[in-house]
């Protein structure tokens, strides 16, 4: 249903900015991998593709608009590190036998 019942991304963020360590989650599938990667994308990332004419009234001026990917992607760095979702989450699985094992 995309119901998010508990709360990872706040600690995510703590583990990430403040200890530059990543937080593991433990999920059951790739699929529910998946939703929370989009999440997070938009989240801390901002949309992949941005409809500017979906955020201004028609006939504003192009020219006043903000380019929002390109101010997006500048604070997605770090100084010289361009940050990806890798470096903020890690998954484990649960095996077939439903067990996830976590490594250090």
């Amino acid at each position: 249903m995309g119901i998010n019942v508990c709360e990872f991304e706040f600690p995510a963020y703590y583990f990430f900015f403040s200890q530059r360590q990543s937080l593991n989650l433990i999920v059951d599938s790739q699929e529910v991998e998946d939703k929370i990667r989009a999440v997070f994308q938009e989240t801390l990332f901002g949309p992949i593709e941005i409809e500017a004419d979906a955020d201004f009234a028609p006939g504003y001026s192009m020219d006043k608009r903000p380019d929002l990917l390109k101010e997006s992607l500048y604070f997605r760095k770090v100084g010289d590190t361009f940050l990806e979702i890798n470096m903020i989450l890690q998954f484990t699985h649960f095996d077939a036998a439903g067990v996830a094992t976590v490594k250090h």
